[in-house]
């Protein structure tokens, strides 16, 4: 269904296109097939997802090891502003439930974009506030889709950057992001609170705990994730840029000082150098996690990210997709080859666990009083989507417990044109700091030989 002041023209070859009379012609709207969350997601994205899940389980804060781990190495002084109680009464206090129903308008805008990601619509509200945002609710099964009105302002005229918004909220919910962004919405509020002056000085030199970093990379690369099915929702990286763009200088479609000959922004002009808040000093990503809101951080790296991916051709290849049968497949691991896996002149007694998400896959055998190990003939085959990472944990094997050595990711993709049966090796590092923080300089790698067998119906 057409939107109001949207004109619709056809082309020969059958594509509908849409021009919003505010603006410059858009495309509207492909719908892909088979589309999976493993299409767009960031794989820092997918793998930090994983490594925290375990720090958030539970249903209430009090149960979340993140916390502890936070408290345990920075010390008593912060618990104050990061009880679980006080990250619940944020939480529950962030995200009012109330609001009037949306427009016919904004219903079709979403209902659109959820079938473009292939999401159940969220029920959606329009609620009275001056802050410009747009975000989920998860209760149970039910999600709810709330856009303010200050949000539905700054975007009025603009209904391919409110697909952009839109569908950047559906990725969130499609790539399954309720839970942690639940939890570090909290836990960033929280520390905004934090007054500089009670941080300790030997505090303020060390680096955040390994949980506490990895949310924030999580934090960042679920945004550019999320970004990406915006760019699958809007269909045009330019009024994606726009969008972004918008939610820094706050001015209208409609206002004096945006030039309507040039209504454009200069995506470019606005990257800047990535930070990684999980390299800064405490007090440092104390001062930037006060410094930004949590509605709409990096910016301008999420635009840089936004057009490394756009520029990749990848959301075209997705949107061109028109098979709709399960993308699923077999990947099958034939051999795997590690080194480094223990200190040079040390040895150690080596065997594999390899994982999808947390369900357990297979365990090799133990390579015994070795540096470097070689698992052949594994012929495991695993029901598998591109790009859905394996996990792998290496561990030394001893008479009483048993050491864990380090772990690897492999995301198996199966090459454009790759016949059933072919061969491939997959390269990846070894990861020493998988459950803590390691000091490790030493190299290690992995080297994964698989083939994929004839996709599943």
């Amino acid at each position: 269904m057409l939107l109001a002041g949207v004109m619709a023209t056809t082309t020969p070859d059958g594509q509908v296109l849409a021009h919003d009379t505010a603006s410059r012609p858009i495309k509207t709207y492909r719908h892909p097939a088979a589309l999976t969350r493993y299409d767009f997601a960031t794989r820092k994205d997918l793998f930090n997802a994983r490594m925290l899940a375990p720090l958030v389980s539970g249903e209430s804060p009090d149960e979340w090891g993140v916390l502890s781990a936070i408290d345990n190495q920075l010390g008593n002084w912060i618990t104050p502003y990061l009880t679980a109680n006080k990250i619940a009464n944020t939480i529950n206090a962030a995200f009012p439930v109330d609001g009037q129903p949306a427009l016919r308008k904004i219903d079709e805008i979403v209902s659109d974009c959820a079938k473009i990601l292939d999401v159940e619509e969220p029920e959606t509200h329009v609620r009275l506030s001056p802050l410009p945002r747009c975000y989920l609710i998860l209760a149970g099964d039910q999600s709810f889709l709330i856009l303010t009105s200050a949000i539905l302002n700054l975007y009025e005229g603009q209904e391919g950057e409110l697909r952009f918004i839109v569908g950047h909220e559906l990725g969130h919910l499609k790539c399954q992001h309720g839970r942690l962004t639940t939890a570090s919405y909290g836990i960033q509020v929280a520390i905004q609170a934090i007054s500089l002056a009670v941080v300790p000085d030997q505090a303020q030199v060390r680096l955040p705990t390994l949980g506490l970093g990895r949310l924030c990379t999580w934090m960042r690369e679920s945004e550019i994730s999320a970004d990406r099915a915006g760019l699958l929702c809007c269909q045009d990286p330019q009024t994606a840029y726009n969008a972004l763009s918008r939610q820094l200088h706050g001015l209208g479609s409609g206002s004096e000082w945006i030039d309507p000959q040039h209504p454009d922004f200069d995506a470019e002009a606005l990257i800047r150098s990535y930070r990684q808040w999980e390299d800064e000093p405490f007090v440092e990503f104390v001062q930037r996690a006060k410094r930004f809101t949590a509605e709409s951080p990096f910016i301008p790296e999420r635009i840089a990210a936004l057009k490394a991916w756009a520029d990749s051709g990848q959301w075209q290849q997705i949107l061109a997709r028109t098979d709709k049968k399960s993308p699923g497949q077999l990947a099958v691991i034939d051999a795997i080859a590690v080194s480094g896996l223990a200190k040079q002149g040390e040895t150690v007694d080596a065997y594999l666990i390899a994982y999808d998400g947390h369900r357990h896959l297979f365990t090799t055998s133990v390579v015994e009083d070795c540096n470097a190990a070689t698992w052949r003939k594994i012929a495991f085959s695993h029901q598998h989507l591109d790009s859905k990472p394996i996990f792998f944990e290496a561990w030394d094997d001893n008479l009483g417990a048993d050491t864990f050595l380090g772990g690897f990711t492999l995301y198996p993709v199966r090459p454009p044109g790759f016949e059933d049966g072919q061969q491939t090796v997959e390269h990846v590092p070894l990861v020493w700091s998988w459950t803590k923080r390691s000091n490790l300089t030493r190299r290690g790698h992995a080297a994964i030989r698989l083939a994929f067998d004839k996709r599943t119906e």
